[in-house]
């Protein structure tokens, strides 16, 4: 396995002194204003980067290099979302790229347009996620890596999984409330028509061995991660008070109570046992016999136990990724690992 950093998440304290002086300057074209102003994006930290993202899309990718910020986006991002019509002749296609294309970003109506086709581009399943990732104040990740060093693109190196799924990433970090103090846990969201649910006989669904390699690799870092999600707590307090320039703070709703904690010094645990969320299925789907079944496999003590499988239909924004009274609930097999 692939050494990883000391903190696999941090930003330089200039980084976050410039996003700060952007956040205070003309309003007028700010792209990072108009991010801080909207509550349907989620704020990624990364090592000195900064993902954006909606829906599951990156529609903007921040890094710090060289005392200055560069930002980028993917080309499928800057197709303004019209009904606009190429003629075709024999010369080929007449293409306006004005008309088709955003050439410069200009203001809260580009940045419209790019969440925009960041929805039409996403699966149900990273729809489905999407309520909970922008309303549950305790998320404080999404889309985390698992890469190897010599591979990884978008996001920074983590940690390997096994060969055969060097892409996968786990959904989402939440910290949580337990007796030893604030622990992160990660799941691992599965749409209701995923084949990864599922399987005949006694055979296994194969979203146990994905869960498994999450486990083993977040169980054999556990302390850098730890040291990580400290960073990332305190990067999320300094950027929710450029949001309260920004926005005001009746349009933020503040920072969680444990997100404070850890950025005041509190060392998170990191629970190594990822859980499962199940989304976008109906009363009909959720009693169907043969679902049922496929629950039940999940469900069972050789797999992931009742605790860790979560089953949510169709989040909204009132949707958390852990409910009340599993927070008091006792996890017997919760293997944490503080840092």
């Amino acid at each position: 396995m692939t050494q990883i950093a000391p903190a696999h998440r941090h930003l330089d304290d200039d980084f976050i002194r410039a996003l700060d002086d952007l956040a205070r300057s003309k309003p007028d074209r700010n792209w990072w204003r108009d991010v801080l102003a909207r509550r349907d994006l989620v704020i990624a930290i990364r090592r000195n980067s900064i993902n954006v993202y909606n829906c599951g899309a990156s529609i903007f990718k921040i890094n710090w290099s060289g005392g200055r910020i560069s930002v980028s986006t993917h080309a499928k991002y800057l197709v303004k979302q019209e009904q606009n019509y190429v003629p075709l002749s024999e010369a080929g296609f007449s293409i306006a790229f004005e008309r088709l294309f955003w050439q410069a970003y200009e203001g809260p109506q580009t940045l419209d347009s790019m969440v925009r086709a960041a929805k039409v581009l996403a699966g149900p399943e990273k729809t489905g996620l999407h309520p909970l990732l922008v309303n549950d104040p305790k998320v404080v990740d999404a889309e985390i890596a698992f890469t190897r060093e010599a591979e990884a693109e978008d996001d920074e190196k983590i940690i390997t999984p096994p060969t055969e799924r060097r892409q996968d990433r786990l959904d989402a970090a939440v910290v949580r409330s337990t007796i030893g103090g604030p622990t992160i846990t990660f799941f691992e969201a599965k749409d209701y028509s995923s084949k990864y649910l599922r399987a005949s006989g006694d055979t296994p669904p194969a979203v146990l061995s994905q869960i498994a390699a999450y486990e083993k690799a977040l169980t054999t870092n556990a302390g850098a991660i730890a040291v990580g999600y400290a960073n990332v707590a305190r990067a999320l307090v300094r950027i929710s008070e450029m949001r309260e320039h920004v926005a005001g703070p009746e349009a933020i709703g503040g920072v969680d109570p444990l997100v404070l904690s850890m950025a005041e010094g509190s060392s998170p645990i990191i629970d190594c046992k990822p859980r499962l969320l199940i989304l976008n299925f109906d009363n009909a789907r959720r009693n169907d016999k043969g679902w049922l079944g496929h629950l039940a496999k999940l469900k069972s003590a050789d797999a992931l136990g009742s605790i860790r499988v979560r089953a949510v239909g169709d989040p909204d924004a009132h949707t958390r990724f852990v409910t009340a009274t599993e927070e008091k609930a006792k996890d017997g097999r919760r293997t944490p690992a503080r840092g």
